[in-house]
């Protein structure tokens, strides 16, 4: 549609990919057909760097620009923190969020801190499952599930838990982790994944191996044996993303746009 409407008005079309648009193709190998829509677009934009690769890895010509998405920063909670174990993740009961990793990781925590807490917010088809693989390893009394609520809550909770974990996978780049951050949570993300970006691993937050609940303990452990090293990381990571608002992320689309019109 964007191409048609491109020939008709003769002006310049520009694309973003946000993720599930090129991963879910790339993954299927189906390179030819993402090469063909990026190659009609004089500007393809890409939420993360790793998107970004793997349009450019299809062969198209179209420039490739990353412009990372912001968050509504004047909604953040900050000042309720006395958190310690407690862990949330949010977003779709669906194997690409690898819900089931962080509850395995969870499960190695609460053995050691049976103090721990996890929250999952979010619906999806894996809840059932989910719940079972809770009664299987005998954590179900401290994981609670609490479905879709609203931002407001969701954001509340982040204001209450110490580490935000979402080790998905084929994320684009995924908005919850900024809020998360903002909130004062230490993020746990995966490696290769968007968030790279934004997440230096160890300075501002943590990126693990993609399913190893091990490594996911690992950090939290060493997060809650070093609470000054952790609260330095958390600190950090505040104020990283305190730049990434939708106020700078539209000034970059509009100088691309502008571009677009001189060329």
């Amino acid at each position: 549609i964007g191409a048609w409407l491109k020939e008709r008005l003769e002006v310049p079309l520009v694309v973003t990919t946000h993720g599930s648009d090129t991963s879910a193709p790339f993954k299927q190998g189906r390179f030819q057909m993402l090469k063909d829509y990026a190659d009609k677009a004089d500007l393809i934009v890409a939420v993360s760097s790793a998107l970004a690769n793997k349009l450019q890895s299809c062969g198209t010509e179209t420039p490739v620009s990353v412009v990372l998405n912001g968050f509504r920063i004047q909604n953040r909670l900050e000042g309720m923190h006395g958190r310690g174990c407690a862990l949330l993740q949010v977003g779709r009961l669906e194997e690409q969020k690898r819900p089931h990793i962080t509850i395995q990781a969870f499960a190695q925590l609460q053995a050691k801190r049976p103090e721990s807490v996890l929250t999952l917010i979010g619906s999806g088809t894996h809840r059932t499952s989910l719940e079972a693989l809770c009664r299987e390893l005998g954590v179900s009394e401290n994981v609670r599930f609490w479905g879709e609520v609203s931002n407001k809550k969701v954001l509340e909770a982040m204001a209450e838990a110490g580490f935000f974990v979402m080790p998905s996978v084929d994320e684009g780049f995924g908005i919850v982790y900024l809020e998360a951050m903002a909130s004062g949570c230490i993020a746990i993300g995966t490696e290769g994944e968007g968030i790279a970006d934004l997440i230096v691993s160890g300075e501002n937050g943590f990126l693990v191996p993609p399913d190893c609940p091990e490594a996911i303990a690992e950090v939290i452990e060493w997060c809650l044996d070093h609470p000054e090293g952790a609260g330095a990381i958390a600190e950090k990571g505040c104020r990283d993303v305190m730049s990434l608002t939708w106020e700078h992320n539209a000034e970059q689309y509009i100088e691309l746009f502008e571009k677009g019109v001189r060329r």
